[in-house]
């Protein structure tokens, strides 16, 4: 029996609660590795039948806590000049380089892994049936006419992941300001 026999044998929900339950009260540095060690793996060796379950299961958690810390993050630098990590981002004490360059660090190495994360989502080799830039110019279909779910193929998780996370996220966020 292979690893990801194994693994992907397990409870997804379990898996995902024991992997993100503090994610909210862990350091950027320990949010990056991860996502460099545990999620972006996860996601490469997912198998196709159990992306949906799965990433469904794995994904949404991570990405929004990244658009959230890495947003508020960027906004402190743009408005400020300087950068202020949240307390559960804190920097160990002890460290003999200056906080101010050391935070610039975990936010930038954060930033790249999550775009790691992304880069993992978009490759080709989970999106078989991802139309060309040649072909989607060549359509000349206007963007805000655009048929996400018959653009992408069944097995494209680009489809997957506008339809079901972008989606979600957006009725999550919605209800949240309603409430």
């Amino acid at each position: 029996m292979h690893f990801t026999d194994i693994f992907f044998g397990h409870d997804c929900d379990v898996v995902s609660m024991s992997l993100f339950e503090n994610l909210e009260a862990m350091e950027f540095r320990h949010v990056r590795l991860l996502l460099h060690f545990i999620v972006i793996p996860l996601v490469k060796s997912c198998p196709c039948h159990l992306r949906e379950l799965w990433l469904g299961k794995v994904l949404p958690r991570p990405l929004l806590f990244c658009d959230s810390a890495l947003s508020s993050s960027w906004m402190t630098v743009i408005k400020n000049g300087e950068l202020k990590l949240s307390e559960s981002a804190s920097i160990s004490e002890g460290l003999g380089i200056k906080a101010e360059v050391l935070q610039e660090k975990l936010l930038r190495d954060l930033s790249r892994e999550t775009c790691a994360l992304l880069a993992a989502l978009a490759s080709p080799a989970l999106n078989p049936s991802l139309p060309s830039v040649e072909h989607l110019l060549q359509s000349r279909t206007e963007p805000s006419k655009l048929d996400v779910s018959n653009l992408f193929g069944a097995d494209c998780m680009m489809r997957y992941i506008f339809l079901k996370l972008i989606i979600g996220c957006c009725y999550l966020e919605a209800r949240t300001m309603i409430s």
